[in-house]
Formats: structure tokens, C-alpha cells, sequence
């Protein structure tokens, strides 16, 4: 049984290691084709709007940091001794503090998409950032909601090769959806417009798998606080984190 086991898990480790060197390489190419495009047919001043929208989130996106972390480690255990009820109550935790973090995170998403137009000078219309940062935050409210446990729950379980499938096609499809929307010249808020949608796609995605391969991740248990204890420990080294690497960042 170990050996059919240790065979199992290496087969995974193939498949995540092969999943995540193709997922970076393609990702590379087509980042930089679909930039080229923004650049064309928007200029610059857009294309530094997009930038620093996506950097803005990537800040924003600390209020979630530390339950991915905490959520994995609570989950090896469970995983080790095949604990149903054990990854369920785990997973049940993981899902309650995600969809509280979702909460913050759209009232926060909500006050910055009315300040953020009035703190830059740009030729861009106030309406069009605004709708801008709203709606690139409700696609990753989604993600908050709906598939932020099923991602830590696969990358504990030794499944990332999924978690890389479906991040890489969804990428891909954004960047298609990105560079038909500056071949057509729309208006940039549809470019949040197809996060939208490619999240909504996602979140099917993860469904359909997990119901047909891990019917346990739908059980729901009452969430037991103790078991991400460690979140707030994992949140201030996230922190400290994005501090030491991009205080050139924050400060231009």
C-alpha cells in the first residue's frame, strides 16, 4: 500500500512540476503579446492604468492572506490519516473565513473605485476607472467566494497540475477576450467585464471536477475557528512579505 502510495504521489509531483513549467511559459507569451496590443490601441497612459489597477488588487488581496496558507497546513494531517470528517471540518473553516474576507474585501473594492479616480490625473473619463476597479473586484470577489478553498484544498491534496489547467486556460482565455476588445477599440471597463465572465467559467470548472473526484469538499460542517488559528501569524509574514519586496513599488 505505501508503495502503491509513493507511486501515486510521485506520478503528481511529475504532473505538477510539467504543469507549472508549461502553465509560466505560455502565460510569459501571451502577457506580453496582449500588452502589446493595450499599448497599441489605448497607448500607454491606458496600459499604466491596467498596471497599477492589478497592483492595487494585489494589495487589496491581503485581506485574504493568511487562510490560504493556514487552510493548507491544516489540511496535510487530515489528508495523511484519509480523515474525512477531519478535511471537512477544515474545509468547512476555510470557506467561512473566505467568504467573511469576501465581504471586506468588496467594501474596500467599492471605497477605492470612487477614490482612486480622484487621487491620479488621467485623461481617462472618472466613470470608466470607476467602473474600471468595481467590476475587477467583483471577479475576484468570486474567486473569494466560490473557488479560494477548492485551490488550497487540490494543492494540499498533491493536485495542482488542476489548479495550474484552470488557471492557465482562464488566463489564456482573458488574454484572448483582452486582445479582441483591442482589436474592436471597446471601451476598457469590458476588459473587467471578461474577468467576470472568465471567473464565472472557472468557477464551473471546479465544480464540475470536485463533484465528480471529491465529493467530500460539498460536505458542510459548522466552521471550527481553532483549526486556521495560524492565520493572523501567516497574514503578518504576507505582509512583511510584500513590504520588503516592493517598497520601490509602493513609494513610486
Amino acid at each position: 500500500m505505501n508503495i502503491k502510495r509513493r507511486a501515486i504521489n510521485n506520478v503528481r509531483i511529475l504532473k505538477n512540476s510539467v504543469s507549472s513549467l508549461l502553465s509560466y511559459g505560455f502565460l510569459l507569451v501571451f502577457s506580453i503579446i496582449s500588452s502589446k496590443y493595450v499599448l497599441v490601441s489605448y497607448g500607454s497612459e491606458t496600459n499604466g492604468l491596467l498596471s497599477s489597477v492589478n497592483q492595487l488588487f494585489s494589495y487589496i488581496s491581503l485581506l485574504e492572506a493568511g487562510i490560504g496558507t493556514s487552510t493548507i497546513s491544516a489540511l496535510y494531517k487530515p489528508l495523511s490519516d484519509r480523515n474525512t470528517e477531519g478535511i471537512c471540518d477544515v474545509l468547512s473553516s476555510s470557506r467561512h473565513y473566505y467568504r467573511s474576507a469576501a465581504k471586506w474585501y468588496l467594501l474596500c473594492v467599492i471605497i477605492v473605485s470612487f477614490i482612486w479616480p480622484l487621487v491620479i490625473e488621467s485623461s481617462i473619463s472618472y466613470i470608466s476607472i470607476c467602473s474600471l476597479i468595481l467590476l475587477q473586484g467583483v471577479s475576484c470577489v468570486i474567486t473569494f467566494w466560490f473557488t479560494s478553498t477548492a485551490v488550497n484544498y487540490l494543492l494540499a491534496n498533491g493536485r495542482n497540475y488542476i489548479n495550474n489547467h484552470v488557471h492557465v486556460t482562464g488566463t489564456l482565455l482573458t488574454y484572448a477576450l483582452k486582445i479582441l476588445i483591442c482589436v474592436m477599440r471597446m471601451n476598457i471597463v469590458f476588459i473587467s467585464v471578461s474577468l467576470i465572465a472568465v471567473n464565472a467559467i472557472k468557477c464551473l470548472a471546479y465544480y464540475l471536477y470536485l463533484k465528480k473526484n471529491c465529493p467530500e469538499y460539498f460536505v458542510r460542517r459548522m466552521p471550527n475557528k481553532s483549526l486556521l488559528k495560524q492565520r493572523s501569524s501567516f497574514l503578518l509574514h504576507e505582509i512583511s512579505g510584500v513590504i520588503f519586496s516592493s517598497t520601490d513599488t509602493i513609494i513610486i
